[in-house]
């Protein structure tokens, strides 16, 4: 019997979590609080403490290319430009 009592507590308190929710979403609309700044202020972070790498990486992809382009004269001996 005790189990019962448990488990219908815990079903009573999750409806009583949605419809709460449902209640407040109607009457504050969607919301859009402390969460989600929260968020979106460590994503702008993450992409900040990125950004030296993804430079990094442009120079090198610059400086491959750069010795890729070996400028032959009418000789054959090869100069970089």
């Amino acid at each position: 019997m005790r189990p019962l009592i448990v488990v219908a507590f815990v079903v009573v308190l999750v409806v009583g979590i949605l419809w709460e929710s449902r209640r407040q979403h109607k009457k504050y609309g969607k919301g859009g609080g402390t969460g989600t700044s929260l968020a979106r202020a460590g994503l702008l972070e993450i992409q900040n403490l990125l950004e030296p790498d993804r430079k990094v990486e442009v120079l090198r992809e610059m400086e491959s290319k750069r010795d890729l382009l070996v400028e032959i004269d009418e000789k054959g001996d090869q100069k970089n430009p």
